[in-house]
């Protein structure tokens, strides 16, 4: 497991009033008394070269206790790393933005984001992320040009299968997870078609379309192409769907997934954060994982995948590991208060957290055992 050190991670230097403060972990510790600690030990040192092997001793446990009551004093000073205005000692959730703001709201991400560039980036040796830095950041910006697509022809679309999985357990794209899942509104995908034809898709969107057997797939033109196919990743496969008064039916050319879905359980969409971005996904998600999967397996398991999508090639062996060996590792979403409390976290870091009132609440759903009854 990585050494959860200050040094290394969630650390961040925040300078107001003329004061300087080093924010590690869930809590910040005034650098004036790191500093006095320091000059201290040099001292001691300095010292014991001149003195016996036991006062330096009784010299330094005196200091280590005074250390702990200057800390203890000066508690209320103490603030959590993502905290605003926590004089009180409470972690205050970030805003939660209404489904209506994700095309309308240019500042929508910025809080969500700030949060997300604190986070040290691990991997863990039994299964590691499939993902390089700079994949991510591919990844991230293609995913953005389909969420501006998509607003600029209004379609209705989430999240879905293992993107779905991912930001109900993760916030995020599962670590050893390389590609992305969406439903769209099967009138929308017409516009989007009509964009190609005409060139506006790659020359605005730097977006490319393939149909694949009826399955539809965006891609980002501005990689390369995958030899012997002719779309490159990053892309998303865009599975379709069709309302009825009750129903949501999944266009799905293969039938691999169970459908029709309870519209009750789709609707009304609303955001959860994915990656450092809000973005659109079903009312009840737990439900319709368990809906999909439930055939496949009970309890979650942290796999590889057997396909790997961005050479688009079977992968020969999956890794798979005990999920509890991942905790400190990757970040994780924790469920507290009735499961309306919803919190980040790598390890005991608390990342950041908000309040979820737009799910239903479900067992199961907690790491490091996921699953569905």
């Amino acid at each position: 497991m990585p050494q959860l050190s200050g040094s290394s991670l969630f650390v961040s230097v925040e300078r107001h009033a003329g004061k300087c403060s080093l924010a590690t972990g869930s809590y910040c510790l005034k650098l004036s008394q790191l500093e006095f600690g320091r000059y201290i030990f040099r001292i001691a040192v300095f010292f014991g070269r001149r003195m016996s092997v036991r006062v330096v001793c009784r010299g330094i446990f005196l200091l280590v206790v005074l250390s702990i009551l200057g800390l203890l004093c000066n508690f209320n000073s103490v603030e959590y790393l993502n905290t605003v205005n926590s004089d009180d000692g409470f972690l205050r959730p970030i805003r939660v933005p209404h489904v209506s703001e994700l095309c309308r709201n240019p500042d929508l991400d910025k809080e969500l984001q700030g949060y997300y560039g604190n986070i040290t980036i691990y991997s863990h040796p039994g299964l590691p992320r499939l993902l390089d830095a700079e994949q991510r950041k591919i990844n991230t910006e293609f995913l953005m040009s389909i969420k501006k697509l998509f607003c600029d022809v209004k379609a209705t679309w989430t999240l879905y299968f293992g993107s779905l999985l991912g930001a109900y357990i993760s916030h995020d794209l599962l670590a050893w997870d390389d590609d992305l899942d969406i439903i769209l509104d099967d009138d929308d995908i017409t516009p989007v078609i009509e964009m190609h034809k005409n060139g506006t898709l790659a020359s605005k969107y730097n977006i490319g379309y393939a149909n694949v057997t009826g399955l539809h797939k965006l891609y980002w033109t501005r990689s390369e192409i995958i030899s012997p196919w002719w779309w490159s990743w990053p892309f998303v496969d865009v599975i379709t769907f069709k309302r009825t008064n009750s129903e949501i039916q999944l266009l799905d050319r293969e039938k691999l997934h169970i459908a029709p879905l309870d519209k009750k359980s789709v609707f009304p969409l609303h955001l959860r954060p994915f990656g450092g971005a809000w973005l659109p996904v079903p009312r009840d998600p737990w439900t319709l994982m368990k809906v999909t999967y439930h055939k496949e397996i009970r309890k979650f398991k942290c796999e590889e995948p057997g396909y790997d999508h961005v050479r688009e090639i079977v992968r020969e062996k999956k890794r798979m590991v005990d999920c509890n060996s991942l905790r400190g590792y990757y970040p994780f979403a924790y469920r507290e208060q009735n499961g309306t409390t919803e919190s980040l976290k790598l390890g005991d870091r608390v990342i950041y957290t908000w309040q979820n009132d737009n799910e239903p609440v479900h067992t199961g759903a907690q790491p490091f055992d996921w699953r569905w009854s």
